[in-house]
């Protein structure tokens, strides 16, 4: 016989994670860099950066821009305990 809590449903939370504009900045090499940071909670994050050149920095802004829209429009979907 399954235990009673097993059988429970679970609680789902669906979690919105802010992100950051993208920006351009300098990395500690001295390389040019674009990324965005990704604020999962209000002690969590992640910065998603890129390197680039002059011949793929609009390539590499677009793809940093797809990625930053997914982020957005897909929120994260966590089981409670």
């Amino acid at each position: 016989m399954a235990h009673p809590e097993c059988m429970k449903p679970k609680k789902k939370e669906i979690r919105q994670q802010t992100v950051s504009q993208i920006v351009r900045t300098t990395n500690k090499d001295g390389m040019e860099i674009i990324g965005f940071t990704v604020y999962c909670s209000d002690d969590s994050f992640y910065n998603v950066m890129r390197s680039f050149n002059a011949e793929n920095y609009n390539q590499v802004y677009s793809a940093l821009e797809k990625q930053r829209r997914q982020i957005l429009n897909n929120p994260i979907t966590k089981e409670k305990k």
